[in-house]
């Protein structure tokens, strides 16, 4: 549908339609509905993942900032494991509701931006059932809650740019804030916001009062993580200079062509449409998204990002898809035939992000789906791999343990390589007297030490070359038992004994980012 000022244009006045907002949302929220219950059964299906664990050791030491995310995150597992105690629902329930938060915030998304029922049926498709937005309502991390602040964001905006300059930027500046203290990603969707007015006529809103009050509004909720940054250095820019050359990174081509995989690549069709509507639609504000998008891309390109670092602005662009096939698609079977195809491929890559499968058969599904072109099949399903594993590992560790001396019991403290084995020594092995946990990766480096009087380590790592660094004796006392299909599939176990200082003074200066 073309006309004089805009490729494509609404098929409808949404002022007029005949879908009112409860209506829209009661349809919005069965899907929403639909989507926890599809996870409930397989909610524990395989273990707690190595990123809950971490959150799980943050949640013990509540605080103002963590070397590689903000509060939400630690903060939210704290309470859900008061309510919940300790068990993989008090981990996941959030993350889940998240999702479901998500799945709603963008089909009104679509509503906003001129979309009737069609369209709210498409966003809910593509969300439901996109291997991202599946794996981050699967799992407590520091990505689990980011899409959703972003998408409230957004469509806050659509409001303040559809009424002109108001109050509605203070509730924009609580979103984002709030989003900050998700993730400091969420800045360079504030970056990406600043640009895109500049580069269009709403430009005008950078004067407005109610602009920088906003801002105003986003700064005094990260405050207090500012203070946290300021006393520790800058810890999490240091930590993104270490890593943005890490081995983690994608080259510039797989990380384009990635957001396709994690998306699905129907999906990632949707988006590519939902950026025609929002580039050439006949609304101005339209484009302000677009440029967001664009801004936003180029930032994490240049910042040489992971693939899923970008994820959370998609909403906007699965939205605007949804319209945008609701304008060229005519009524009838042409709409049902591209709701049918959503749902089947959707439903042909769940496996790849729920674990609706034995583990075992989780690979030979994935290089099957690919057909073939995927041989290091691991490398794609790790997400799986490393929710398997701990409790033996831990379990051996604890065997170990208790076969040393009452005397070395009584001074030896539990030293870990990588955090999601300190979370795992934590998580699992929580006895009376249990010795303390020490480990220098990520945040852990910030938290108190062992006291002095622990001057004996055993030590579950990958490697015991730093060991000599700190301790006069090293001894190897075998791995633990082989899990074949953890991500970790064994540990090396030292004793280690005559250290050269209190630990807290020998151990490594710096905080580790890879896992020793």
């Amino acid at each position: 549908m073309k006309n004089k000022t805009g490729y494509f244009q609404p098929a409808f006045n949404e002022q007029s339609s005949g879908s009112t907002f409860s209506k829209d949302l009661r349809y919005l929220s069965f899907f929403a509905v639909a989507m926890i219950l599809l996870h409930l059964p397989v909610l524990s299906r395989y273990g707690i993942h190595r990123d809950e664990l971490y959150a799980y050791s943050c949640s013990l030491r509540l605080g103002l900032g963590y070397l590689d995310h903000a509060l939400v995150t630690p903060w939210v597992t704290a309470f859900s494991l008061f309510l919940f105690g300790k068990s993989i629902i008090a981990f996941r329930i959030f993350p889940l509701l998240s999702g479901a938060a998500v799945l709603i915030l963008t089909g009104l998304m679509a509503r906003a931006l001129g979309g009737r029922r069609f369209s709210l049926n498409i966003a809910a498709l593509c969300i439901i059932l996109s291997p991202y937005f599946v794996r981050t309502s699967h799992c407590m991390s520091q990505i689990s809650f980011e899409a959703l602040f972003w998408t409230a964001s957004a469509l806050v905006l659509v409001r303040i740019l559809k009424q002109g300059p108001s109050p509605w930027w203070l509730v924009f500046g609580i979103t984002s804030g709030l989003g900050l203290i998700t993730r400091p990603s969420m800045l360079v969707y504030g970056v990406g916001v600043t640009a895109a007015l500049m580069l269009t006529p709403y430009r005008r809103h950078l004067g407005s009062k109610w602009f920088w009050l906003g801002g105003v509004a986003a700064f005094l909720i990260l405050l207090p993580n500012l203070v946290w940054q300021m006393d520790h250095d800058w810890a999490t820019l240091s930590f993104l200079r270490e890593t943005r050359n890490g081995p983690g990174i994608p080259p510039l081509t797989e990380f384009l062509f990635g957001q396709a995989l994690y998306l699905g690549p129907l999906r990632a069709l949707v988006c590519a449409g939902g950026f025609i509507y929002l580039m050439t639609g006949r609304q101005p504000y339209l484009r302000v998204f677009g440029w967001i998008f664009l801004v936003t891309l180029l930032i994490m390109s240049v910042m040489k990002s992971k693939i899923y670092y970008i994820l959370p602005v998609y909403p906007v662009l699965i939205a605007a898809g949804g319209v945008f096939l609701e304008n060229v698609l005519m009524p009838g079977r042409s709409r049902r035939l591209v709701s049918t195809v959503l749902l089947i491929s959707g439903v042909i890559l769940l496996p790849l992000a729920l674990p609706v499968l034995p583990l075992e058969k989780v690979d030979a599904y994935t290089h099957a789906v690919s057909f073939g072109l995927i041989d290091d099949t691991e490398k794609y399903t790790g997400f799986y791999h490393d929710q398997v594993g701990w409790d033996r590992h831990a379990a051996a560790l604890k065997t170990v343990y208790e076969t040393l001396p009452a005397e070395v019991q009584n001074r030896c403290f539990f030293l870990a390589g990588s955090y999601g084995a300190a979370g795992a020594l934590e998580y699992f092995l929580d006895f009376p007297g249990r010795p303390p946990v020490a480990c220098n990766n990520l945040s852990w480096h910030y938290w108190p030490q062992p006291d002095d009087r622990y001057d004996i380590a055993l030590v579950l790592s990958y490697t015991g070359g730093w060991l000599e660094d700190l301790f006069d004796r090293v001894v190897f006392l075998g791995s633990t038992p082989t899990v074949p299909l953890a991500a970790d599939k064994s540990f090396a176990v030292w004793l280690c004994l005559e250290p050269k200082g209190p630990y807290r003074e020998i151990r490594p200066d710096k905080v580790t980012y890879d896992w020793m």
